[in-house]
């Protein structure tokens, strides 16, 4: 009986040493990403008028290696923020909830524009461009570029950035990377005149920055390996012809700040 029941022990200590090691081996598993593609044009395309055409190109990065819990918050995040630069812009529809969904939005909404007569009519072109432009063992750094031509003056194009707890999935906000937002924005402010070659003292209203408001940080910044990745995109700190503003504030930098 004694024996029966030592056995019985081993064996229980057996099974919990095995999946602790499987969790520990999960939990050291690094993230692995894949880029998946998605592809779309109007059934006008191809025709004899080649400005009757709207095409549309979607690329993205899905985890595909890691803990699973992870792997799906991060997925999941990936996925939301790449629909949401399918969205029709009209402020009424709500967002596509798939890629495709978002691309048959926009090829439709495409066919009912040029059901009409005008001479205006030109080609729509909408591109997604999402990469992992940062891994480390704690951070993720994602970012989605769209760029956007509805036959409007000019094309749009922007950029969104996206940092990720490696170990969770959970999306940083500013705080979770910086201890001091008003040491930073002093930081930034020094950059950003040095990249727009403006002189300290300079008046950033009267140069054509930030219209009548203070200067400000970018609703997009993000961990990389030199230190933080600031994008202002188009109109966030300037008119469109200025073109966007981007930056790094090195690791050197932010020393006693970044967390």
């Amino acid at each position: 009986m004694q024996t029966c029941k030592l056995f019985i022990f081993l064996l229980l200590l057996f099974t919990l040493a095995c999946k602790n090691q499987s969790a520990e081996q999960q939990a050291a598993t690094p993230l692995r990403f894949e880029e998946r593609t998605f592809t779309k044009q109007s059934s006008t395309c191809g025709g004899a008028d080649s400005t009757r055409c709207a095409t549309i190109k979607v690329t993205y990065p899905m985890a595909t290696q890691g803990t699973p819990e992870v792997i799906k918050a991060i997925n999941d995040s990936i996925l939301h923020y790449v629909t949401l630069t399918l969205a029709s812009g009209d402020g009424e529809s709500p967002p596509p909830t798939t890629v495709e969904e978002g691309a048959n939005g926009f090829i439709e909404m495409y066919e009912e524009y040029i059901k009409g007569d005008s001479v205006y009519i030109t080609p729509w072109e909408l591109q997604t461009n999402g990469k992992v432009l940062y891994q480390s063992p704690q951070h993720i750094t994602v970012e989605i570029g769209s760029y956007s031509y509805l036959g409007g003056a000019h094309p749009s194009s922007y950029v969104n950035l996206y940092t990720f707890d490696a170990n969770t999935g959970k999306r940083l906000t500013l705080t979770d990377m910086v201890s001091d937002t008003a040491k930073l924005r002093q930081l930034a402010e020094v950059k950003f005149r040095q990249t727009r070659e403006l002189k300290a003292d300079e008046n950033l209203n009267q140069a054509g920055y930030f219209w009548d408001g203070p200067f400000a940080l970018p609703a997009n910044l993000a961990m990389t390996q030199q230190g933080l990745y600031l994008v202002y995109n188009p109109y966030e700190a300037a008119a469109y012809a200025l073109g966007p503003t981007e930056f790094v504030l090195t690791n050197e930098e932010l020393k006693g700040i970044l967390k």
